[in-house]
């Protein structure tokens, strides 16, 4: 039964030359990717202005896309047709100008589908998903609720796995990964946030040149993009998306003197906004002239006094040295 369940989900790997071409070039994906925050009202509605000007300040700064609706967008406590309103809104203003990748993961399993679907239907690069989560799924359940997810779009775009087993309980395993990978031409690889240094380097193996990994643990960055990871994808760099980009520009120069000093910065960063908490990233962008909004209830809006006298503090010795380097 289980070699039948298998192989009516494998897709022959035969797509024309078109297809083949689009597939891999959205699969270009590579460099800094904000996990974009999404800003809220007072009064918990989806603050359309002050977005615009956060997507705004990124692509201004040089990031290479966007991670829309992921943890430090806070998915969990927005509506699936928010979800597809903000995510039109986020691809009418970013136009052609960098990716965007979306997070579509959801439960019950036919929602992420469905906005897996309208994701490829708005013109996204890419999408993810997290596992299913609350509840301890076994590897088989795992592997269906991607199969379901997969199979919702078309060959010719990329679906990556995101893996956050601190949030989501469950973890993606190799074995997984393989079997997603062998069926499916779309597999695009895998958001790895586990901060396992070993996991993330039996991913890269597994997945080789079929697919991408891209860093989520903004301690591991200078070590992932030494074993090849693509690229970072993270939450504090929705405050100094310039430290980022300079830390992969460094190490794509050899630069590794300065590469190392930049990933001590960016784990001060982390340190002060108690890795990657959602209010403390809106306080730190705010910090920076641009408008976040707010957090979403049940989000405490009130930050801590010494809190934001810290991460200021952190956000201007930063920057302070950011430009001494680029003296």
């Amino acid at each position: 039964m289980e070699l039948i369940f298998y192989e009516c989900f494998i897709r022959e790997k035969y797509l024309n030359e078109k297809e083949r071409d689009t597939l891999k070039e959205r699969l270009k994906i590579s460099g800094v990717f904000p996990a974009m925050i999404t800003p809220f009202t007072s009064e918990g509605a989806i603050d359309y202005q002050s977005m615009a000007k956060v997507i705004d300040f990124f692509i201004e700064k040089g990031v290479n896309g966007l991670y829309v609706l992921g943890t430090s967008g806070e998915w969990p406590l927005i509506d699936k047709d928010q979800r597809k309103d903000i995510l039109e809104f986020v691809m009418n203003r970013v136009g052609k100008r960098v990716s965007v990748m979306a997070h579509v993961g959801a439960l019950p399993v036919k929602d992420a589908c469905e906005l897996a679907t309208h994701a490829e239907g708005v013109g996204v690069s890419a999408i993810s998903s997290i596992p299913p989560y609350y509840f301890p799924f076994h590897e088989m359940d795992i592997e269906k609720y991607f199969d379901s997810i997969m199979s919702s779009v078309s060959e010719q775009m990329p679906v990556l796995i995101y893996n956050l087993p601190a949030f989501v309980r469950n973890v993606v395993s190799i074995e997984t990964v393989k079997k997603l990978k062998k069926r499916y031409v779309n597999f695009g690889g895998i958001k790895e946030s586990q901060g396992n240094l070993e996991m993330l380097q039996d991913y890269i193996k597994t997945i080789g040149d079929d697919g991408i990994v891209l860093v989520g643990s903004d301690d591991l960055i200078s070590k992932a993009l030494e074993f090849g990871c693509a690229g970072i994808i993270s939450g504090n760099a929705n405050v100094l998306p310039e430290l980022f980009i300079e830390l992969v520009s460094a190490y794509r120069k050899g630069e590794m003197d300065r590469v190392n000093r930049l990933q001590t910065l960016v784990n001060e960063l982390a340190k002060a906004t108690h890795f990657g908490r959602v209010p403390l990233l809106k306080a730190g962008l705010s910090l920076r002239g641009t408008s976040a909004g707010y957090a979403m209830s049940p989000f405490v809006q009130d930050i801590n006094e010494d809190d934001h006298y810290q991460l200021a503090l952190v956000i201007q010795k930063i920057l302070s040295e950011l430009k001494d380097l680029n003296k």
